[in-house]
């Protein structure tokens, strides 16, 4: 049963971005959570994501990503639904991707990353993903992958990316509202983490009793073997506020 509390919603989090063998770090992580009335209006974002390498500008397109989300989306009008702010803010952010690649088509340079956001307010969480960067949600010791890699399998050993951030000028971004309880855990992560660190492990850590600032470089070291930029984020749902008529 969900414990509403006359508190503003209260998460704990761990989160955690390295470079691994790579130079440097294409991923990007962030998270927000503002107090007032930007937290009932708005709630908490979490935000992911991966730049691809080999669009030359996939750093600059992670971060302009996750830093313009957080920011932008708290600009919107109050009235606006989640749904209806967050992906004002996804086709803007595409769009400024899409264009700046064009801009340097010369230079064979693609502002292309992939993007998770996860959004909690009232006793909802709404996802947004686009690419293959992952959310997770813990719950009653099961764990539950609630997006769906975007990725074109073209050999037994090949796949590529289907959709990007500034990949098309039409966004297709998948969105999914789930319920919320007090203890649910959410995990986002890049590839570089998921391609090799098993759900078993991720469960396990997520369950254990370690305190959960820990949990972030836990998952970072369980993913040694990793060729690629490693990042995750974890959040615990530790407090919600009483339910409202929209919830």
């Amino acid at each position: 049963m969900t414990e509403a509390t006359e508190d503003p919603l209260q998460l704990s989090v761990s989160q955690l971005s390295v470079a691994g063998p790579k130079p440097n770090n294409e991923d990007c992580i962030g998270v927000r959570l503002p107090d007032g009335a930007a937290l009932r209006f708005k709630g908490a974002v979490a935000a992911i994501a991966d730049g691809v390498s080999s669009a030359e500008a996939g750093q600059e397109a992670s971060h302009t990503a996750v830093q313009s989300f957080l920011c932008d989306y708290y600009s919107t009008p109050e009235t606006w639904p989640v749904k209806t702010a967050a992906h004002r803010v996804l086709i803007a952010l595409n769009r400024w991707l899409y264009n700046r690649s064009q801009q340097f088509s010369q230079q064979h340079k693609g502002y292309l990353c992939t993007l998770s956001v996860l959004i909690f307010r009232g006793h909802s969480a709404y996802c947004f993903h686009v690419g293959d960067s992952r959310i997770y949600r813990l719950r009653d010791g099961e764990l539950e992958q609630l997006t769906q890699d975007h990725r074109l399998q073209v050999s037994e050993t090949k796949s590529y990316l289907a959709r990007a951030l500034g990949m098309n000028l039409h966004l297709d971004v998948d969105f999914r509202q789930i319920d919320v309880r007090t203890g649910d855990c959410f995990l986002l992560s890049t590839d570089g983490l998921h391609e090799f660190v098993s759900e078993q492990t991720m469960l396990a850590v997520m369950s254990s009793d370690d305190a959960w600032e820990d949990k972030a470089q836990q998952l970072i070291d369980a993913a040694g073997d990793s060729d690629d930029n490693i990042s995750c984020q974890l959040l615990r749902v530790d407090a919600m506020p009483a339910a409202e008529r929209g919830d």
